[in-house]
């Protein structure tokens, strides 16, 4: 266990996400403590939560080149056979170029970097979150239609002689095509995990969006902290487990 979490730590993405996790659930404390009449304590995690939130966002800074450089690899997608796999990529990745840009203004202008308010940047790098987060919703969903039909298509495997086979551990023989179904049942069980955690995620941000948007202003700390742990420990099952072949080579976004 101490192995893998410094494995984690030795990467920028690993780091991020056990960040992630420590503000959300720092969140989550912090609200049930206030619940239980333990205010001085839940207000410490408090503090530690936006301190993790503030380290994210600086961190985030660095971030251009590496949607830059995802964003040249993709281009147009026009290899793409599936039409909504394609645009839904396309929508995240511009919202992605947009997002960043606006966040950094937003960031600079509340340390007095830059002149000016830093309120309209915030909420606009907001939007481009959420576009994200829609678009993603609507890959992922549309991606575990596709796999649940290839499924449904497949015959099923067949016995004797003649069929494809390899040798397996134990010396039995597996057929090929139990051994794909076995993929995709982990590939339906990685995508199942990205829409929840994505949908999280799109909740959190509503409830960040100006008041009169659906419920936005409206979540307590705990429900925050919540949803936030929740859409964290998606992403740590992402990290853990890579997406290895999807429809269209959809594993390269995931």
């Amino acid at each position: 266990m101490a192995e893998n979490l410094t494995v984690v730590l030795e990467t920028y993405r690993g780091r991020e996400k056990i960040m992630r996790i420590l503000q959300y659930a720092s969140f989550l404390a912090s609200g049930g403590l206030s619940k239980v009449s333990c205010g001085s304590a839940g207000d410490k995690f408090l503090i530690f939560a936006e301190a993790m939130s503030e380290c994210r966002t600086v961190l985030r800074l660095f971030d251009d080149a590496a949607m830059i450089s995802y964003a040249r690899s993709y281009g147009t997608g026009k290899e793409k056979r599936d039409k909504i796999f394609r645009w839904t990529n396309l929508v995240d990745i511009l919202s992605g170029l947009t997002f960043y840009p606006l966040e950094h203004i937003a960031w600079a202008r509340d340390k007095k970097l830059l002149p000016g308010n830093s309120s309209k940047f915030w909420d606009a790098s907001l939007y481009c979150w959420i576009v994200s987060l829609v678009a993603c919703i609507i890959r992922d969903l549309w991606l575990l239609k596709k796999l649940q039909q290839q499924e449904t298509k497949r015959p099923g495997p067949k016995t004797g002689s003649g069929d494809s086979s390899f040798p397996h551990s134990n010396n039995e023989y597996v057929s090929p095509i139990l051994v794909k179904n076995k993929q995709e049942r982990c590939l339906q069980n990685r995508l199942i995990i990205s829409v929840i955690g994505f949908t999280a995620d799109l909740a959190m941000a509503i409830n960040w969006a100006p008041q009169g948007i659906l419920w936005a202003q409206k979540l307590s700390t705990w429900s925050v902290g919540l949803l936030g742990t929740l859409s964290s420990l998606c992403e740590l099952y992402k990290y853990f487990n890579p997406a290895t072949t999807l429809p269209d080579e959809a594993h390269a976004s995931l």
